[in-house]
């Protein structure tokens, strides 16, 4: 299995993972009941950057100016998790900010990290006992975010990690099942990906060597066009036509 991943991918991911994983349990953010005012993360949730707009709910809000005076006056609660360290969050009132600790922990060294969902992991097991769904919730995003967010290296520390963390048995085992389960999901997310990049690379190699065996050296700009090129359906179809080409000024990609 090839493991090739592009320069932004890294950083395209973290995006997107931070706003679905930061989203999917959003609700319930204090543990308590729906009387607390809304919070709204402050971005980026796992920076260092701070979040100093929109203080008041209307400006939230788009559409015409005239609009926002019939908003609500109160001011929504906003949580700066760039102003708040692991350990802060870890201490916080509120299961769901102490599962932000792994969020704001994401660049700590492996033994530190593992330490922090270790310490997640155990805030929230009296969760389990009042509110099942909640605390299977939360953990879901803990191991989620540890393994997709760390080096595959340390997956199966974080997992056993996880399950020791718990002092029920029953409970460990859940939380096993739960974490195996998200990294299985993770290997074959990697392998389809390692397979369509090799994909790719084989149609390129395809094309680069066709072209060089027709018309000698090919030359850096057509070259790098080549390996620019992500659709397999277009390198498959300038591999067909090089038989048709006059000179390599006919090439078109």
């Amino acid at each position: 299995m090839r493991e090739r991943r592009s320069a932004r991918r890294p950083d395209q991911r973290r995006r997107a993972t931070q706003v679905r994983l930061v989203s999917l349990t959003l609700g319930g953010c204090s543990g308590g009941g729906g009387d607390h005012a809304p919070v709204r993360p402050g971005w980026p949730v796992g920076g260092t950057r701070r979040n100093a707009r929109h203080r008041k709910l209307a400006e939230l809000l788009g559409g015409p100016e005239a609009f926002r005076q019939y908003a609500p006056s109160w001011q929504p609660v906003f949580l700066d998790l760039a102003g708040k360290t692991p350990a802060e969050l870890l201490q916080a009132a509120g299961e769901w900010l102490n599962a932000l600790a792994l969020v704001r922990a994401d660049d700590e060294e492996a033994d530190a990290f593992r330490t922090f969902l270790e310490q997640v992991l155990r805030r929230l097991e009296g969760l389990a006992e009042r509110d099942r769904v909640r605390w299977y919730e939360l953990v879901r995003f803990a191991l989620i975010w540890a393994l997709y967010r760390r080096p595959r290296p340390e997956r199966e520390d974080l997992i056993a990690v996880a399950q020791a963390s718990q002092t029920n048995v029953a409970r460990q085992k859940e939380v096993q099942a739960v974490g195996m389960t998200i990294a299985e999901a993770l290997k074959a997310e990697g392998k389809a990906e390692g397979n369509a990049e090799g994909r790719l690379d084989d149609a390129r190699e395809m094309l680069q060597g066709l072209l060089e065996e027709k018309f000698g050296p090919v030359p850096a700009a057509v070259r790098q066009r080549i390996h620019a090129t992500t659709d397999l359906a277009r390198l498959h179809a300038a591999a067909r036509g090089v038989l048709h080409l006059g000179s390599l000024d006919d090439f078109k990609l």
